[in-house]
């Protein structure tokens, strides 16, 4: 009776842990999609595969400083990936005066040391 008792009680303390650690990261997750639908509205242009890279202007970069960018970055899917350049979003990051940290994961990308270096611009 007692060792049921015990493992009732293991059961429900660890569902408990469990279900506090799903719920928290359901919650950041939609703040970060939020956050992301944001910058890739708002910085479209500047993250195309195609073309030069166009530094981001003051609309692209106030989306950018608002948001949790190495969040959004760790966010962006393959499907994502086939339509924007990560480079890219990198540049800009770091061009917003935000730059992801090297070792950070960016759609499916490593964030290299040189990528992550101090900004060239701040719009």
């Amino acid at each position: 009776m007692k060792a049921t008792i015990k493992v009732t009680l293991q059961v429900l303390v660890f569902s408990l842990v469990f279900s506090k650690i799903v719920t928290h990261q359901a919650w950041g997750d939609a703040d970060c999609y939020d956050d992301k639908l944001l910058v890739m509205d708002k910085c479209e242009k500047n993250l195309k595969i195609r073309g030069d890279y166009i530094r981001p202007g003051h609309e692209c970069c106030n989306a950018v400083r608002g948001s949790d960018i190495v969040c959004v970055c760790g966010k962006i899917s393959l499907e994502e990936e086939a339509k924007i350049s990560i480079a890219k979003v990198i540049y800009v990051a770091r061009d917003c005066g935000k730059p992801i940290p090297a070792g950070n994961k960016c759609g499916g990308f490593i964030v290299p040391p040189s990528l992550s270096s101090t900004p060239r611009a701040y719009p």
